[in-house]
């Protein structure tokens, strides 16, 4: 692990929702801006969560002109798998893994829907799926019907299988150096 002088550390362990991506996308523009920064370091933990939302921060991390850098600090799954391949370099700590499954969508407690609606959802699924796997395939050398495979099986996978598809360049501690600028997210 390299870091620069002025890497800023951000440590994120959260669900994936709008708002916490708000804050996120927010939060970050303001490190950028008032700092300046050549690396921005994210120790990274999250168990998924909205599809769209994790999109837009996948896309958001990868637009901005600052390094990012992700270090796995226990679990990565679902979407939030996909954010963590934002990052330029990619780590994860000895007893870090990953999780791959397919899309689930919320339904209300005694939502009702027409056909056409079901048609709407499950066309909705497939394309997240699909972007999914685009993300992945296209950051990693999981191939994509090894990634559909993933997603259809739902799979959680260790260091070996990340190292040896490319989803973390190394396994090590994640470490925050003294003096370096840290903060600790918790959105509401």
């Amino acid at each position: 692990m390299n870091y620069n002088d002025d890497t800023f550390f951000i440590t994120f362990t959260d669900s994936i929702n709008e708002e916490k991506v708000k804050n996120l996308i927010a939060l970050i523009t303001d490190v950028i801006n008032q700092h300046h920064p050549s690396q921005i370091y994210i120790l990274f933990s999250s168990g998924g969560g909205l599809v769209n939302s994790g999109i837009t921060l996948y896309n958001f991390l990868r637009s901005v002109p600052t390094e990012i850098v992700f270090h796995n600090i226990g679990a990565v799954d679902s979407i939030a798998t996909c954010i963590f391949l934002a990052g330029n370099r990619r780590y994860a700590c000895p007893n870090a893994n990953f999780l791959f499954h397919g899309v689930t969508w919320p339904f209300n407690q005694g939502a009702v829907f027409n056909r056409k609606q079901l048609q709407e959802f499950i066309s909705a699924i497939k394309q997240n799926e699909n972007d999914i796997a685009d993300i992945i395939t296209n950051r990693t050398s999981i191939k994509k019907e090894e990634m559909l495979s993933l997603l259809d099986q739902g799979e959680s996978k260790g260091l070996e299988f990340a190292l040896e598809k490319g989803v973390i360049h190394e396994v090590c501690d994640a470490t925050i150096p003294t003096g370096h600028k840290h903060f600790a997210c918790n959105f509401r």
